[in-house]
């Protein structure tokens, strides 16, 4: 089996599509990767709040939200759901 290794946190999308086939969930070769900005965040709790309320979005394959730099790396379905 091939070593997964995180980048930035993340898996590559390679293999979380190869993770979620493998579950029966995303069959689709519509996944998307996007980086958001987004202001308002206070504190890692912010963070850890907004990552959580993301990857409970149907077609939400992983998230990624950091506080220091104002962004979510976001990979989803775009066939189940749009940013």
């Amino acid at each position: 089996m091939e070593k997964m290794v995180l980048k930035n946190g993340l898996l590559p999308v390679p293999h979380v599509i190869d993770i979620h086939k493998r579950k029966g969930k995303y069959m689709s070769q519509n996944i998307t990767t996007k980086t958001l900005n987004i202001g308002g965040m206070t504190c890692v709790n912010c963070e850890s709040k907004i990552e959580r309320r993301l990857k409970n979005i149907e077609g939400i394959i992983n998230v990624k939200v950091n506080y220091s730099k104002g962004t979510a790396v976001i990979t989803y379905d775009s066939s189940i759901t749009s940013i």
